[in-house]
């Protein structure tokens, strides 16, 4: 049982990983400006050239909790990333809720 939540959790924050490199993506295309104000986000997966490792990587942190919780204003003139910001908040909640229970089932046993 452990074993197939250690699965679908992985799977989860890979596909919350991957939901968030691809929203990344767009905002570093279509909204530069943007993206340079959040910092210059690296992804887990793409990353800018004008993106640096350490600054990168703690504007992904940013982000990545940023965009967990809401939409940032722009966008939300981008149904399709509001569906990918969706998904990856989706994706995300399913990788806590999982590992609260492979804690629970650790700890029962």
């Amino acid at each position: 049982m452990a074993a197939v939540l250690l699965i679908f959790a992985f799977i989860s924050l890979l596909t919350a990983f991957f939901l968030f490199d691809k929203i990344l993506k767009f905002q570093y295309e279509n909204y530069r400006s943007e993206w340079e104000k959040d910092g210059k986000a690296s992804g887990f997966f793409w990353n800018a050239p004008e993106s640096k490792i350490f600054s990168g990587s703690l504007a992904r942190s940013i982000c990545i909790l940023s965009w967990t919780f809401g939409n940032n204003l722009w966008m939300k003139n981008e149904p399709q990333i509001v569906r990918t910001a969706l998904l990856m908040r989706l994706s995300t909640f399913l990788f806590w809720v999982l590992g609260f229970f492979l804690f629970i089932f650790g700890s029962l046993q």
